[in-house]
């Protein structure tokens, strides 16, 4: 009988443990990673080769200092946009969704240098970590690996 008592507390416990997604997320979440990503967040810290790079980040011309992730879902294709306010330079809206079994976040942004011509941009970010308040994100980019932190907003 305790054989069994402990075998039934040995898997609970390996099934919980196996729930975390994400490497520095918590373990457990019963919210979706739609439903943690909707929401204004903040730039809180920037990252390049493990490098604080935040004050430069803040001098770039495609800095902005808040990301608006919204749920409106275009044609029921997991697409949902992205509203960018505080900007330096030209970007202004976009669109975002998740892939590799949400293990990836897509996040095209529109640059509206010329607004008869926009320019769009695309790139495929790793999530690091995503809680309510804490959302962190990765990418290598021309041998450069960049890292986002956004709190909540």
């Amino acid at each position: 009988m305790k054989t069994g008592i402990y075998f039934s507390l040995f898997v609970i416990i390996i099934s919980l443990t196996a729930c975390k997604k994400y490497e520095e997320s918590p373990w457990l979440s019963f919210r979706t990673a739609e439903a943690r990503i909707c929401g204004k967040w903040t730039v809180e810290n920037y990252y390049e080769n493990g490098a604080d790079r935040f004050k430069d980040f803040e001098g770039e011309p495609l800095y902005c200092s808040q990301y608006e992730f919204t749920d409106v879902n275009h044609a029921s294709e997991s697409i949902y946009t992205t509203v960018i306010s505080g900007c330096k330079g030209p970007v202004q809206s976009g669109w975002w969704l998740l892939n590799d079994k949400n293990q990836k976040l897509s996040l095209t942004l529109r640059l509206y240098d010329n607004p008869q011509h926009p320019l769009e941009t695309h790139s495929v970010w790793r999530i690091l970590r995503l809680t309510k308040k804490e959302f962190w994100i990765e990418t290598t980019f021309n041998g450069k690996t960049y890292e986002i932190h956004f709190k909540e907003a």
